[in-house]
């Protein structure tokens, strides 16, 4: 049944036969199905349970055009004579526009997946080379610290021993200038 303002199409439009191509004959003969199996599958639920509910499988038109269609089948008797009934709607644009989807959501998930990789290793970069800082600043803090301790430490024997007054103001002078380095140090660390 075709509907006013629909994009519903008649089988017969859909897939480019005439009525007199397809009266008589079945589908296989006619080449509707681009996938035996499909059809098989449909042929056995058909004999099961007398019945097939949304299922989605490729045809192909009269004029080699693929598409797709979502069927409904049920058989029934008609004077005694048992037929199938079938119901399928071509969803061929709805199934390019879900491909397409998931082509774009796949790709996003790559790139989602690119960019986690690039941060991964940009944070174990930042890592390393914190870990780098922190080893050279230790060993520069080591490195200046032990001279100047010995600097402090001699000084401290030297007056000791006794000075003179410019001895102990030179000595004044050494002292003020290894703790001056230190408590910079200290800063800069």
């Amino acid at each position: 049944i075709r509907r006013a303002a629909t994009r519903d199409l008649l089988f017969l439009d859909t897939v480019g036969y005439t009525r007199d191509e397809v009266i008589g004959r079945t589908s296989a003969e006619i080449g509707l199905w681009a996938d035996r199996r499909a059809r098989e599958w449909v042929v056995e639920q058909l004999k099961r349970h007398g019945q097939v509910r949304n299922f989605e499988a490729q045809f192909v038109a009269k004029d080699g055009r693929r598409g797709w269609g979502l069927m409904s089948a049920t058989i029934l008797q008609v004077d005694g004579v048992p037929c199938i009934l079938s119901v399928t709607r071509d969803v061929s644009e709805m199934k390019a526009a879900r491909e397409e989807l998931e082509r774009h959501h796949d790709l996003l998930e790559q790139r989602i997946a690119q960019r986690t990789a690039q941060l991964e290793e940009a944070k174990a970069a930042a890592e390393a080379a914190n870990a780098a800082k922190s080893a050279f600043l230790a060993n520069m803090s080591h490195e200046i610290r032990t001279p100047l301790n010995v600097i402090s430490g001699m000084a401290h024997l030297i007056r000791r021993g006794g000075l003179t007054a410019e001895q102990s103001v030179r000595l004044d002078k050494l002292l003020g200038a290894s703790h001056h380095l230190l408590q910079t140090l200290d800063a800069v660390l």
